[in-house]
């Protein structure tokens, strides 16, 4: 196991901070500028076993690596002090699903040496059963047909399992890590596979619920009329923009994997000065930026809200990919820039940086301003 210099250690006068009676964020010190690693649509599948890539240890044959055996190689000389996982980690909500990938998380997590403090997640559209399908499968057609407690169980068991506390009603998280330098790294968390039963939802649909956001952003003491020094991340599932040059038709029934409350989120993310959006679902790597304004007929004490970055995952476990890659980011931090890393394997093969990317921090109007990206392929 890796040593790592993250510090779990806590002075009296530092004090723990809860919020919705569940879930705590805690200050803590990361040893260098590498803070996050980011993983999404991990897709452990059992029924369905083919729709993740990778091997499971104790199958019979091994085919290729396992994920963690796979992402510890390629980032065995980072010292990382903080994993984000954006959702589906599995395919189909079973808990023999959810064991591979508790089992696998711990394993990345030991690789690092790292904990539970060190760990940000959040559930996917295909982590809650809202729809009884048959058998393992995965309808995202299928309406909502299942009661909320029963839909999440799996999930919060795995949840409670993996970071050894109880998850709050909506699985958003709120996190704040300190950075070496004093770079300060807030995290808001936010389940978008949030729906109600009826025949309007259906399976596959992203959606934040009400007030969620400000519940989290409260906590980690976001305010509109104070700017603010720390980095702050917004991390969710579903995309708050299209990826696609041209989208498939038939996704229009699910809003082409966009969160139906996209543009809401991007004005609350705005308006409280978020920096970098991280996010999955579409097994797309994808690297953008949005300038964002309020809506023309609303009474409005500022017009321009600002700008927002968004960095799509991709899938670093399913099978269902685009000419079988699959892939994962690194964020490094200093106090001038911001560094992205995307990591990509093909058919199975060692990941390796694919390409990276850059922007600059500067200080605007008393806050942080992260800048566009500078594509550093070069």
């Amino acid at each position: 196991m890796r040593k790592n210099n993250f510090s779990n250690s806590f002075g009296n006068d530092q004090e723990c901070l809860f919020f919705q009676g569940s879930v705590c964020y805690r200050p803590g010190t990361i040893a260098e500028v590498i803070f996050a690693h980011c993983l999404s649509d991990l897709h452990f599948a059992k029924a369905r076993r083919g729709e993740h890539v990778w091997w499971y240890p104790g199958e019979a044959k091994k085919n290729n690596s396992s994920l963690a055996d796979v992402v510890g190689r390629a980032t065995r000389d980072s010292n990382i002090g903080i994993v984000i996982i954006s959702g589906d980690f599995t395919f189909a909500a079973s808990h023999d699903e959810f064991d591979e990938a508790y089992k696998s998380i711990n394993a990345i997590l030991g690789t690092l040496g790292l904990g539970p403090d060190n760990l940000v997640v959040i559930p996917g559209n295909h982590d809650i059963a809202w729809t009884r399908a048959k058998g393992d499968a995965y309808d995202p057609s299928l309406r909502v047909d299942t009661a909320p407690e029963e839909a999440k169980k799996a999930y919060a068991n795995f949840y409670r399992r993996l970071m050894k506390h109880e998850a709050n009603e909506d699985f958003s998280m709120g996190r704040r890590f300190l950075l070496p330098g004093g770079v300060v790294v807030e995290v808001c968390a936010l389940n978008s596979s949030s729906l109600e039963q009826g025949e309007k939802y259906l399976a596959g649909m992203g959606m934040v619920r009400p007030n969620v956001f400000d519940d989290v952003r409260e906590q980690l003491g976001w305010n509109e009329s104070e700017p603010s020094l720390a980095f702050r991340v917004l991390v969710l599932h579903h995309h708050l923009t299209a990826t696609e040059d041209v989208e498939d038709p038939g996704e229009f029934s699910k809003g082409f994997g966009m969160a139906i409350d996209a543009k809401r989120i991007l004005r609350d993310a705005a308006r409280y000065g978020v920096h970098l959006v991280l996010h999955g679902h579409r097994h797309r790597v994808f690297i953008w930026r949005e300038g964002v304004y309020q809506l023309p007929d609303q009474s409005q004490s500022q017009w321009r809200l600002g700008n927002v970055s968004i960095l799509g995952g991709g899938s670093v476990g399913s099978s269902s990919v685009e000419a079988s890659r699959n892939f994962f980011n690194l964020l490094s931090i200093s106090s001038d820039a911001l560094l992205v890393e995307v990591y990509r394997s093909d058919k199975g093969g060692a990941f390796q940086v694919m390409g990276r990317w850059k922007g600059d921090l500067s200080m605007q109007n008393g806050g942080l301003r992260l800048g566009e990206w500078e594509d550093k392929r070069g």
